[in-house]
């Protein structure tokens, strides 16, 4: 054969009749078996493969050979995919591996890598933006997607240097007011999602009022409602609204109520800072208690002298009597077993006899 080989015409010959040959596929099923099984018997060898892992690290450095192996390799694998059993086991050969974190860590590098290099190309990324958003009209898939990414977002987070760049990332984004429109509108939406739940609005609505309790939260509170309303106060539009919606509101008579009393503590408050004014409120505060004693005085002795000019009646005294035991006794027996269990119900109760 090697002498015969020698001879340029006969190899061309053999050549041919070999790719002949190929087209049927007896032959090169046959073909393939006598190759691995060469192959088999060669690896045996360890020099061999030795020698074949070289062989091919070198030839991995040609661009050519890597994209003619991918495409190799793909061929195959779609071929023993055909076959059900096969899948089945791949499948559990997957997932037993995937308990493995090394493995785990090593399938993401690679995944992320070949959607990079597929991301590359500006077709696959518009096909992809297409097929994300065809996707996105599904709710089960936006709940999927929204939980993934937070999940991997508070995976990442626990790293304390990647908080303090996000951190700065922000910062400088706000910068940009177009980004920080966004993210207004975002946040609000979210928030208008969250709060149509009741539980959530409840939750919401405590944690205000506890936090309301400390002065400087009531403090910062204040201010960012009034840098707010300053900035929105710059649009003319803004303005005429919030006049107009003023006007309309004074014409409720509640709402002229609260707006009074709010002026009226505002003007209070400052003025309690001058130490005279408080001194005159004290003052015309003890006269008001001093007044509304005398009166009461007044009422009780009219009451007393009403009650003694009534009681020179029998018939009054009887019914006060007869009012006083309904009130004890109740109107019946049954009535009056009652309010002696009701009585009793608590068990002896002792009255210290010294308080007052």
């Amino acid at each position: 054969m090697r002498e015969a080989r020698a001879d340029e015409q006969y190899r061309k010959k053999e050549l041919l009749a070999k790719r002949k040959a190929r087209d049927n596929e007896e032959f090169k099923e046959k073909e393939k078996e006598t190759n691995l099984s060469k192959k088999r018997e060669a690896r045996a060898d360890e020099q061999y493969r030795k020698k074949e892992l070289l062989a091919k690290r070198k030839a991995r450095d040609n661009e050519e050979f890597k994209e003619k192996e991918k495409i190799t390799n793909l061929s195959k694998k779609r071929e023993a995919r055909a076959d059900e059993q096969y899948r089945k086991k791949e499948l559990l050969a997957k997932r037993k591996a995937r308990d493995n974190e090394e493995f785990k860590e090593k399938e993401k590098e690679t995944n992320l890598s070949k959607k990079r290099e597929a991301r590359a190309d500006e077709q696959y990324r518009k096909k992809e933006l297409l097929a994300k958003r065809k996707a996105r009209d599904n709710e089960g898939f936006k709940e999927r997607e929204k939980e993934t990414n937070l999940s991997k977002k508070r995976e990442v987070r626990a790293d304390e240097q990647y908080r303090k760049k996000e951190l700065l990332a922000k910062r400088k984004a706000r910068d940009n007011e177009e980004f920080k429109e966004r993210e207004k509108e975002t946040n609000l939406s979210k928030k208008r999602e969250a709060r149509a739940d009741e539980r959530y609005r409840k939750k919401e609505l405590l944690a205000k009022k506890n936090a309301r309790d400390n002065e400087e939260f009531r403090e910062k509170e204040r201010e960012r409602e009034l840098s707010s309303k300053k900035k929105l106060r710059y649009d003319k539009q803004f303005r005429e609204k919030e006049l107009l919606f003023k006007r309309k509101a004074r014409d409720n008579e509640q709402f002229r109520a609260k707006e009074k009393k709010k002026t009226e503590v505002a003007s209070k408050r400052k003025a309690r800072d001058n130490e005279f004014y408080k001194q005159m409120e004290r003052l015309k505060r003890q006269q008001v208690r001093k007044c509304k004693s005398k009166e009461t005085n007044k009422a009780k002795q009219s009451e007393r002298k009403r009650k003694e000019y009534m009681r020179s009646n029998g018939n009054y005294v009887q019914n006060e009597k007869k009012a006083s035991q309904k009130k004890k006794y109740g109107l019946n027996i049954q009535d009056c077993i009652e309010i002696f269990h009701r009585s009793t119900s608590d068990g002896p109760v002792y009255v210290c006899s010294t308080c007052p």
